[in-house]
C-alpha cells in the first residue's frame, strides 16, 4: 500500500513540475534553455575540440528532447 501511495505521489509531482515549466513564459523558458545549452556545447567542446556547435540550433534540439523526456518520464512513473 505505501508504495503504491508513493508511487503516486512521485506522479502528481512530476505532473505539477511539467505544469509549473509549461506556465512560464516564452522569453524566460528560451533563456533557461539556452542556458542549459550552453552548459552542454561547454562539455561537449571540452571533451572534443574538433566540433564547432551553432548554439541556436542546437537549442532547438535540446528543447524538442526535453519536452519528450519530461513526457517518458511521467509515462514510466505512471
Amino acid at each position: 500500500m505505501t508504495r503504491k501511495v508513493i508511487s503516486w505521489l512521485l506522479v502528481i509531482l512530476w505532473m505539477v513540475l511539467i505544469f509549473y515549466l509549461s506556465q512560464q513564459p516564452a522569453t524566460e523558458s528560451n533563456s533557461l534553455s539556452t542556458g542549459i545549452t550552453e552548459r552542454i556545447v561547454a562539455i561537449i567542446e571540452r571533451l572534443t575540440s574538433d566540433i564547432d556547435f551553432d548554439v541556436s540550433n542546437f537549442n532547438h534540439i535540446i528543447r524538442k528532447n526535453a519536452h519528450f523526456f519530461a513526457y517518458l518520464i511521467l509515462g514510466v512513473c505512471v
